[in-house]
């Protein structure tokens, strides 16, 4: 049957037909709605309790609990729905990290799960069974053809338990991995070269313009992009300077790098997505977030960007080292003792952190982003670019919450306080900076 992947911010609703709805949940809420007499059922994946700045909420009313319930209910209503015969059920709502080191101040899936039971409450909506709070991913499914839901951690799957082929498949990974390190499809030179480029805290602009008019497939792209209904203009634009000019020194660098990184991550994914494209918008996700932190902090936002951009290249190394059938990961991910790392450790002989830093050394990206790559899970054993490294921590810590299941990593916020504060940003509002940024995810994403 088709599945439908539901993500932060969106709802769905529809009569009953025969498709799965299905959300990956970490802090954020996963609802499912059901009314079986009417046989008209959705979804709704909601990030926070409400805005907390003054963001258009007409323009993502599902991301938060004040608006999106309102909007999935009517729509729900409209169609036949009473509010009598829906059932509820609930998932998510993680805790941001052990009980042990559980800070309320980044405790957004509470809060938000709070205000969930107090609209169902106030709806007179009945709820049927809820799997929130823990520390581990879950996925919720509705079968709008049954009006059955579903709740269960993310990665379990029965039809792919170890087999006793194990032996031989590692000693397969480990033949083929230096392979892939050598053969993976690398990124032109002309975008590492602009890598290296934008990392020079002063680096001249006309620098990356004299690259973009070396190459000509960049150069097309370039005026590609300028000539779109978004920078539309009266007279089409031909030259290369002219559009320079027009894109800015952000869009221009970001455009470049997007349009290389998109097809990196695009190769094939067997084991390290749970949705296709997910690694590559996980890539972004967390650049977007890191360029954002970057900026609060005053530090180089795009050093962040590009950290962020290319911190789990190792995956893709990783990844296309396993056999077409092997799908270890799903089977051990959530298990208390056995973080990512350390299957990684033990399938390969090394992790994707270790992976990706030899990638990025064969690339000779510059030392800062290679030793970010490198420590992006360990901050404090980074020797060159402490600042940066935590920005992509916590970058990555935040997408992996905000944004569950685009990849195998879940993250959770030890430390996080301590870790804003060293960048001094101890006074950030959490809930604020979330709420801002993943706009912008957003529109980059959806």
């Amino acid at each position: 049957m088709k599945e439908n992947i539901i993500l932060t911010g969106q709802a769905y609703v529809s009569n009953s037909t025969p498709l799965i709805l299905t959300s990956i949940l970490g802090s954020c809420i996963g609802v499912t709605l059901y009314d079986k007499k009417a046989k008209i059922g959705g979804m709704i994946n909601v990030l926070l309790a409400k805005p907390y700045t003054d963001t258009d909420t007409d323009t993502e009313p599902e991301k938060y609990v004040s608006t999106g319930f309102p909007y999935i209910l009517k729509a729900m209503y409209e169609k036949g729905a009473s509010s009598e015969n829906i059932k509820a059920n609930i998932a998510g709502g993680a805790l941001t990290g052990t009980i042990k080191e559980y800070n309320m101040t980044f405790d957004t899936g509470g809060r938000t799960l709070d205000a969930v039971y107090e609209i169902l409450k106030n709806e007179k909506i009945d709820i049927e069974k809820a799997e929130t709070g823990g520390t581990l991913l879950y996925k919720i499914s509705l079968d709008l053809l049954s009006g059955e839901t579903t709740i269960s951690p993310a990665y379990y799957d029965k039809k792919n338990q170890i087999t006793d082929n194990f032996k031989q498949d590692k000693l397969h990974i480990k033949n083929s991995l230096k392979n892939n390190l050598n053969n993976i499809k690398p990124i032109p030179q002309i975008v590492l070269k602009i890598f290296r480029i934008i990392n020079e805290n002063n680096y001249d602009f006309d620098d990356i313009t004299k690259e973009v008019k070396k190459d000509q497939v960049i150069s097309a792209k370039v005026l590609q992009l300028c000539n779109t209904a978004f920078f539309s203009r009266s007279k089409k634009i031909d030259s290369i300077s002219h559009a320079l000019l027009i894109l800015g020194e952000d869009t221009l660098v970001k455009s470049i790098i997007l349009t290389y990184i998109k097809d990196f991550y695009n190769q094939s994914i067997k084991c390290y997505s749970l949705s296709k494209g997910g690694l590559y918008r996980h890539a972004l996700g967390t650049a977007i977030i890191a360029e954002k932190i970057a900026e609060i902090a005053g530090e180089n936002k795009f050093s962040a960007y590009s950290a962020g951009l290319m911190h789990d290249i190792g995956m893709l190394v990783l990844d296309q080292s396993l056999p077409d059938d092997f799908n270890m990961f799903y089977n051990n991910i959530n298990k208390e003792d056995q973080g990512l790392l350390k299957i990684e450790n033990k399938l390969f002989g090394l992790n994707h952190c270790t992976a990706g830093h030899m990638l990025a050394r064969k690339w000779n990206l510059p030392d800062t982003i290679c030793d970010a790559i490198l420590n992006h899970h360990n901050p404090q054993k980074t020797c060159l670019s402490t600042n940066l490294t935590y920005i992509i921590n916590i970058a990555d810590i935040i997408m992996s919450q905000v944004y569950a299941g685009m990849n195998l990593e879940y993250l959770h916020t030890f430390r996080l306080e301590s870790k804003l504060k060293l960048l001094g940003l101890q006074d950030l509002s959490f809930e604020e900076f979330v709420d801002t940024v993943t706009l912008n995810i957003s529109k980059e994403l959806l």
